[in-house]
């Protein structure tokens, strides 16, 4: 599936009737003039205006290119939450065994006079240098519930798992488990208990293997 297979299957909030261009279309049109460093609407209608015959054919137009504010029309009504699980499918099929970083942050100059700052946790994988998925965090949530719920909304099964020490909590690690994924989560020193069962647990193992019992073991940290 090539990405103009992916934006065909992208939902649009408004109606089809009477809508001149399709939603396949504009995205492939603002995706091509952003990967030609058209960073504005009024340029990537400017970007469109220039290409050729065959590129327009390419990308769903006829003779008429869209104008500003058609772009800008049919971009707000896109269904973000639709691109972004035909992205993030997309992603997940091209990469296996991954490692995946748990990641939460206050978007920068998201803040308005309204509204605080957007506060998302998000997935992303190493191996595409690409974010995955993202979840928002509610004023009444907090990172670990809604890493919780982003794991839920993405296949994980095989990958490493690594996050900040904030996810580093019970439910957290069994839902990683559960997942049959592996993890590495850092320990810092506001978890003596922790740390002390994982040295042990460490330190057993090295006995183990002085003595000459190469078996693996699987420690389990309670």
């Amino acid at each position: 599936m090539n990405i103009l297979d992916l934006f065909k299957m992208v939902k649009h909030r408004g109606h089809n009737k009477g809508r001149k261009y399709r939603v396949w279309s504009i995205l492939s049109l603002s995706l091509l003039g952003l990967l030609c460093n058209q960073n504005t609407i009024e340029s990537i209608h400017r970007f469109g205006i220039r290409l050729s015959k065959k590129v327009r054919r390419d990308l769903g137009f006829g003779l008429n290119m869209p104008c500003s504010r058609s772009i800008s029309w049919n971009l707000k009504m896109i269904d973000c939450r639709s691109l972004e699980e035909m992205i993030s499918r997309h992603l997940a099929v091209r990469s296996k065994r991954r490692v995946i970083h748990i990641d939460g942050k206050v978007l920068r100059d998201s803040a308005t006079q309204q509204a605080p700052a957007l506060h998302v946790v998000s997935a992303f994988v190493s191996q595409i240098s690409s974010v995955v998925t993202r979840e928002f965090v509610a004023p009444n949530e907090n990172e670990i519930s809604v890493a919780l719920r982003l794991m839920d909304n993405i296949n994980i099964a095989c990958s490493i798992i690594t996050g900040d020490a904030i996810f580093t909590q019970q439910n957290v690690v069994q839902k990683i488990v559960k997942k049959k994924c592996y993890f590495v989560l850092p320990v810092k020193r506001n978890q003596p208990n922790l740390q002390d069962e994982i040295r042990d647990a460490f330190d057993r193992y090295k006995m183990m293997y002085r003595c000459g019992k190469r078996s693996y073991q699987k420690v389990m940290v309670g």
